[in-house]
Formats: C-alpha cells, sequence, structure tokens
C-alpha cells in the first residue's frame, strides 16, 4: 500500500457542538470547518436511560470548505436530565457520531403556564413533572366557558394548542 492509501478524509470537520438553555428549551448550535458528501446532520437525546433517539434533521452543506454553522433547538426537553448527540450521514448512507454527547438538566418539578396567543389560535406551553392525562379549559373573565378539550401531557414541555380565535381581553386557561 502506498502512504496515500493510509489517509482517509473526514466527511466533516466539526469545529464545536454546544448545548445551552434557552428559558425552557435546549438551543443546540455546532460548527463546521469543512465538509464533504455530507448529506445531514441528526440531532439525538436521550434522558437517564442514555437511549438515543433522534429528534431533529438538518441538511448539511454537502461539499464545502467554508464555515458553516448550524443550530436546532428542542422546545420539549425532558424532565431532569437531557443528554444531546449529533450525527452525521454520507451522502451513501453511512453514519457517524461526532463531537461529544452535551449534557443540560431541566428541573421541572414546579408546573408552568406560558401562553403564546396566535392569529387563529392560542397556544401553551405547560411544564410538569408528571405524566397525566389533564382537562384544558379556557373561560372568559366573566366565567363563560369558551374552550374545553382533554390532553395527555408528559413530563416535561408540552404544547397545547386550542383552536380559538380570541379577541383582546381577559381570559383564564
Amino acid at each position: 500500500l502506498t502512504p496515500a492509501a493510509y489517509l482517509q478524509v473526514l466527511p466533516v470537520n466539526l469545529i464545536s457542538f454546544k448545548a445551552t438553555k434557552q428559558n425552557s428549551a435546549a438551543r443546540l448550535t455546532w460548527s463546521t470547518k469543512s465538509e464533504q458528501n455530507n448529506a445531514n446532520f441528526n440531532v439525538l437525546r436521550a434522558g437517564d436511560d442514555r437511549v438515543f433517539k433522534k429528534i431533529g434533521q438538518i441538511n448539511g452543506a454537502g461539499n464545502s470548505s467554508d464555515a458553516k454553522t448550524y443550530n436546532f433547538t428542542d422546545f420539549q426537553p425532558l424532565s431532569g436530565n437531557n443528554y444531546y448527540q449529533l450525527t452525521q450521514t454520507d451522502f451513501d448512507g453511512k453514519t457517524k457520531e461526532i463531537g461529544e454527547v452535551q449534557l443540560l438538566n431541566f428541573d421541572n418539578s414546579k408546573a408552568s403556564l406560558t401562553i403564546l396567543n396566535g392569529n387563529q389560535s392560542v397556544k401553551a406551553l405547560l411544564v410538569t413533572s408528571k405524566t397525566a392525562n389533564a382537562k384544558v379549559a379556557l373561560h372568559g373573565v366573566s366565567g363563560n366557558l369558551i374552550y374545553q378539550s382533554a390532553v395527555s401531557l408528559s413530563s416535561g414541555v408540552n404544547q397545547i394548542e386550542l383552536p380559538v380565535n380570541l379577541t383582546n381581553g381577559l381570559y383564564i386557561l
């Protein structure tokens, strides 16, 4: 074998992979120095069981000698430890783990509720430490029932969407 036969070009030259908290979400960012035949990146998450499951996919740059920066936000992290792993998949389907596993802890022992009002719906982010069935009810300030529904909540951040169009005012959820 010639010395060139021992050279192996890595498909992605990773500069960094970091996970940071952003309110009740996990923000993952990574940068590459160069990419060769890079189809995509997969973002995986695991709890304390360390069983990683794919939660997102971001397209790669294919072939690039320029630095690139990527990001992904996990809006529904698990309650407790969240381990994040990054893998890279070539155009030929080969997948490799890249970067070091990142750890974030979300202490969701206290329930919290955040309301995001949209044009055609109301979205709520409910953080809870338990998995449970619950009832969501939206009332006007005078107590009149506007909307009600049963929901299944999981431990961590839950996004609930209420298909209602509200006018400006005070409401109780």
